[in-house]
């Protein structure tokens, strides 16, 4: 397994964590307060954006969120 932490922007105390398991296409999303979500086949381009992104909680409510499954961890 090819985990990796992914760096994001602090938006606004949101997003806590995010990691990415490279052979899954797993992107792992911890929220402040405790709540955890898989999107599943989630493209390595996408994260890289993710990354890049101003806000990172932003970025997954629009362009995460309503193209991958999701699955509550």
């Amino acid at each position: 397994m090819a985990v990796r932490n992914v760096p994001v922007t602090s938006d606004s105390g949101h997003v806590e964590a995010v990691s990415y398991d490279d052979d899954t296409q797993d992107l792992v999303v911890v929220f402040r307060g405790g709540r955890s979500y898989v999107y599943h086949g989630v493209p390595s381009n996408e994260v890289e954006a993710l990354s890049r992104a101003d806000s990172a909680g932003k970025y997954i409510n629009n362009f995460i969120k309503p193209l991958y499954e999701v699955e509550r961890v």
